[in-house]
């Protein structure tokens, strides 16, 4: 599940990703840069999870970091979970890139302390690690919290506040009126507007800096994007992944094929509905795929792709139809499967895109 916000470098380059097999994971790179030649070990600076990150059980942990000094000659980078295997690409670098940066999402489990890893080997053996240790909690275990507000401000010291002039913060001013939105994404909710001239606190930045959280009245994720504030120095704030984005969820329900017993060699009727569950609107329904298979052995005997190019706002439905032409076999029972999403779409439940008919056999028509 691997995932990705991104870079203005990043946004110019084609990403690359590796789905990799039985990790659970998507590992995506995106080699930036032209070829040039580089020694000595790579160095990885890893950005996000943040060092003893509280993650609640079922969330996904997106790890982000990047590699530099990199080079053509990387021979491998690999991604370890408490020294497991989680995600590896051979030859990541064929572009020569100097920084090679990379980010792979794990959905969490098992509670406890858990690290991340990576490692970096260059063709003449040279190599570099990095680590991070993020804990997760399981649901209804409490996390750390803040205390009552009425409460320390009774147990106030001179202490406490001299603490709390500590924390890293940064005054800055805004060069354009921009949006404030509920995380580090034009795609979560807007929560409010600021003005041009407007001053603001920054108490944090995103993974690569492009966008920052502000101190705001009534909503603790007030994110706006870095490019409308006068530039300051970031250099001292904290980085944060700030809240998952808001997800569609697409279903597929109603699937129906034509009354009359279908016809070797005839076009079968097929209908679907899809709707989208979730709360975020679906850009695209990826490329919903038809499919004809055996009901005994479940093997696929045609699959047909649907170009649909509309995406889906949450809550609303499309009603599909199409047909699919089958030859063969005569005798057997057969189902038809629609699926949407696929791995085009990031959403909440990837168990549900899905639905098969219920059996049905071809009439031999002009085939016997």
């Amino acid at each position: 599940m691997l995932l990705g916000s991104i870079t203005s470098v990043i946004r110019a380059a084609l990403l690359t990703a590796l789905v990799l097999a039985g990790a659970g994971c998507n590992l995506v790179f995106a080699p930036p840069g032209a070829p040039a030649r580089f020694e000595g070990p790579p160095q990885i600076t890893i950005a996000a999870p943040l060092p003893n990150q509280i993650f609640l059980a079922g969330t996904t942990v997106i790890l982000q970091a990047r590699v530099e000094n990199a080079g053509a000659d990387l021979a491998r980078i690999s991604v370890l979970l408490d020294e497991a295997l989680l995600g590896e690409k051979s030859n990541p670098n064929e572009t020569g890139a100097a920084t090679l940066p990379l980010s792979i999402d794990w959905p969490t489990s098992n509670p406890g302390n858990h690290q991340l890893s990576v490692l970096a080997e260059r063709g003449d053996g040279t190599s570099a690690r990095a680590d991070v240790t993020i804990r997760v909690i399981a649901q209804g275990e409490s996390q750390p919290s803040a205390p009552d507000s009425a409460e320390t401000e009774a147990e106030t010291t001179d202490d406490a506040a001299t603490d709390a002039l500590d924390q890293p913060y940064v005054n800055a001013m805004l060069s354009q009126s921009s949006d404030l939105r509920h995380g580090p994404s034009a795609e979560h909710d807007i929560i409010g507007t600021l003005d041009r001239d407007a001053n603001i606190v920054i108490v944090a930045v995103s993974p690569y800096r492009d966008w920052y959280r502000i101190q705001h009245d009534g909503d603790g994720q007030a994110w706006l994007l870095a490019e409308a504030v006068i530039e300051v120095d970031i250099s001292g704030l904290p980085a944060e992944m700030g809240p998952p984005l808001p997800l569609p969820n697409l279903v597929v329900e109603d699937l129906r094929i034509q009354a009359d017993a279908p016809v070797c060699g005839e076009a079968i009727a097929i209908s679907a509905t899809i709707r989208n569950t979730g709360s975020h609107r679906a850009p695209t329904l990826g490329l919903p795929l038809i499919e004809a298979l055996l009901a005994e052995s479940g093997e696929v005997l045609i699959a047909e792709p649907v170009t649909l190019m509309q995406g889906l706002d949450a809550g609303e439905s499309y009603q599909l139809e199409a047909a699919l032409t089958l030859r063969e076999p005569l005798g057997a029972d057969l189902l038809i499967r629609v699926t949407v999403g696929g791995i085009q779409v990031k959403e909440t439940d990837t168990s549900d895109n899905s639905a098969t008919s219920q059996p049905f056999s071809l009439a031999p028509g002009d085939c016997g």
